[in-house]
């Protein structure tokens, strides 16, 4: 009995369809994964028939000497239970763009189908693009989390989807320092915004927040004055903002010159055989206070001459 023509027909009181299948060497015809739907849509949830025309219907028109034969039985449908497919995000920066969101249900497709819902968790930290469907924007740096969700609600024909959620963090953004290179300057010029003049930003937009500078473990500001030498000065930046960005550190070199002095010699007169006068010398531009070894800046500093010896004149 293989091979026998069977015709399903899916019959309710909104229309009919017609599924073919044949028999196998069993005398069975089998019908799978067919479509809920006849030519007046989808099948609602209920239990249809076998009473008059309406359920499974069954039918073999006859054929090779065997007679035309036909029965029915009971359609049930169930509510169907979707199933939410969601991607887990990857780890952000405060600052990067929206993004969109690996999400999909499996009776998207599905005419009437309760809608797939996406819900932010703080919204201080996340929420969704009003840019884009299914998309997610970044608010502050912290933990989001981001729940897929299909409640059937009044819908009879569905029942509610499994929620999926997915966590991730948002790290604070690291501000860029921008700082250049400073003049040499000479000693006893005190440090300014000349050499401390390093700015932070993030995304070509200034912040707002405190600079420290320091040169090893001390900290230098505007006014201070450095001996001749070689420096790297440091500066870290704090935000203002601490909660979305992170603290940034910056470098750059500046060489102190030493600073020239001035010695001026006293003029002085000597007579003829008469000893030697004391020689003055003066000691002057010294800045930052500072002084000669021997006294203050501009002390007179002396320094005798020794007399040279008298040349010989031989007498005949």
């Amino acid at each position: 009995m293989a091979d026998r023509p069977i015709t399903f027909t899916l019959a309710t009181a909104g229309g009919s369809r017609d599924i073919g299948a044949t028999t196998d060497d069993a005398g069975v015809a089998t019908v799978s994964a067919a479509e809920l739907t006849t030519d007046g849509g989808a099948i609602p949830v209920g239990t249809y028939g076998p009473t008059g025309s309406w359920g499974v219907l069954a039918s073999f028109a006859g054929a090779d000497g065997c007679a035309a034969v036909a029965g029915a039985a009971a359609l049930t449908v169930t509510p169907r239970t979707p199933t939410i497919t969601f991607t887990a995000p990857t780890a952000k920066t405060y600052g990067d763009a929206p993004f969109a969101l690996g999400v999909s249900s499996s009776a998207g497709d599905d005419l009437g189908a309760p809608a797939l819902t996406l819900t932010y968790a703080p919204a201080t930290v996340c929420d969704a693009d009003p840019n884009a469907a299914a998309s997610a924007r970044i608010v502050g740096a912290g933990r989001c989390t981001i729940t897929a969700s299909q409640s059937a609600g009044a819908n009879a024909n569905y029942a509610d989807a499994t929620a999926v959620a997915h966590t991730f963090d948002i790290t604070k953004a690291t501000p860029v320092i921008a700082w250049e290179l400073p003049a040499a300057i000479t000693y006893g010029a005190a440090l300014s915004a000349a050499q401390l003049g390093a700015s932070a930003g993030f995304g070509g937009v200034p912040l707002a927040g405190s600079y420290r500078y320091s040169i090893g473990m001390s900290t230098v500001s505007v006014g201070t004055v450095l001996p001749a030498g070689g420096y790297q000065l440091g500066v870290t930046f704090t935000p203002t903002d601490g909660d979305n960005y992170a603290s940034a550190t910056g470098e750059v070199a500046l060489t102190v010159d030493k600073a020239p002095l001035a010695v001026t010699a006293k003029e002085t007169k000597k007579v003829y055989g008469v000893a030697l006068p004391t020689f003055e010398v003066t000691y002057g531009l010294f800045v930052n206070g500072d002084t000669v070894q021997t006294g203050s800046a501009g002390a007179p500093r002396s320094r005798p001459l020794r007399r040279p010896a008298a040349p010989s004149v031989a007498m005949t």
